[in-house]
């Protein structure tokens, strides 16, 4: 799509938000509520904010407060009736494939050993099996900004520190969004510069100055599925690649290669959540040999590739950078998370 189709896409998406907030707020569609703190993460854009990586942090920190969360997604791209609840996990056992769950959530189950994790587009179906099936005291709604159907007890915003406005993608909602939110994600903080992180701040605050704004760093392994072992980025520097990917954000995976020293010879870009077919790969394959390169995926594209298929994945990993004002004490965003539970 071009400049001017995002546009209009972007302009066309944010009337729906518009009128799907308002008919909520005021009491002509209903929003549901449930007796657990739900804790929102999402975004402003459609895809490569952050978001996944996000949760996982989340629902690792949620469990260090002795919490027993459940992810819920919408379960994009599962094959089969999208508002019938699937459990992906228990939180033991992992169950079905991607075209089962989605991507996203795969990998979410794969990574989260505690964690168990639902998917419904009905989300608040999703919800109540999670409570009901698997006893959470928490959900974690994954990319549920604009669905204002189910209510939320805090909502956490993702901005790419690369990209926060959306400049280029879809663009579901403006900055006035963030007025509903309580923190502010910035992810791949560690990928600019200092000033470029302070301008952002300033234009968060200006539309939302009550905010609490986190810093999120990014920080990258490689697994090597063939072997099990997961290799540093010192093992990986130096390597010629070509990297593999279909997500929204490619700009940022790449960039990621990068700052871990790879040396990306060939880049093959898919649309997001794109279903490989085997002639892609095979020429994909082709040029990798060709050209004696390594193929690098990423974590979620990983999901939807053949058991078999030769490649690295990398894979992200955030924190949250600790805030100097903080003094030793616990920051006011964490705090904010605690009290959801007092």
């Amino acid at each position: 799509m071009n400049t001017l189709s995002w546009k209009l896409a972007s302009s066309l998406y944010q009337l729906g938000t518009k009128w799907n907030r308002w008919a909520h707020e005021n009491g002509v569609l209903a929003s549901t509520r449930f007796p657990v703190p739900v804790v929102c993460v999402g975004n402003l854009t459609a895809g490569g904010a952050g978001k996944t990586p996000s949760v996982l942090w989340l629902a690792e920190h949620l469990v260090s407060l002795g919490r027993r969360p459940v992810i819920v997604s919408r379960g994009y791209g599962r094959i089969g009736d999208p508002d019938e609840p699937f459990i992906v996990s228990d939180g033991k056992n992992v169950f079905g494939m991607a075209y089962d769950s989605g991507d996203e959530p795969l990998l979410l189950a794969r990574r989260l050993k505690q964690v168990p994790v639902v998917v419904c587009a009905d989300r608040v179906r999703g919800v109540s099996r999670a409570i009901d099936a698997l006893s959470a005291d928490s959900v974690i709604l994954d990319d549920g900004f604009q669905h204002f159907q189910l209510s939320r007890t805090m909502d956490i915003v993702c901005l790419n520190a690369l990209n926060p406005w959306g400049a280029g993608v879809l663009v579901r909602e403006g900055r006035d969004g963030l007025k509903r939110a309580q923190v502010a994600f910035v992810t791949r903080a560690n990928l600019v510069a200092e000033e470029r992180l302070l301008l952002i701040e300033s234009e968060i605050h200006q539309s939302a100055p009550e905010l609490s704004v986190v810093l999120m760093d990014e920080s990258i392994l490689f697994l090597n599925p063939a072997t099990g072992r997961v290799e540093s980025p010192d093992w990986a520097k130096g390597q010629r690649v070509m990297a593999l990917s279909a997500i929204a954000g490619p700009a940022g995976f790449e960039r990621s290669l990068q700052r871990a020293g790879l040396e990306i010879i060939s880049s093959r870009r898919f649309p997001d959540h794109h279903l490989f077919r085997q002639r892609e790969l095979d020429e994909c394959l082709s040029v990798a040999q060709r050209e004696n390169l390594l193929v690098v995926t990423t974590e979620k594209d990983f999901q939807r590739l053949p058991a078999q298929f030769p490649c690295l994945v990398a894979v992200l990993n955030f924190s949250p950078r600790k805030s100097n004002a903080s003094d030793g004490a616990e920051e006011p965003w964490k705090q904010k998370i605690r009290s959801l539970f007092s």
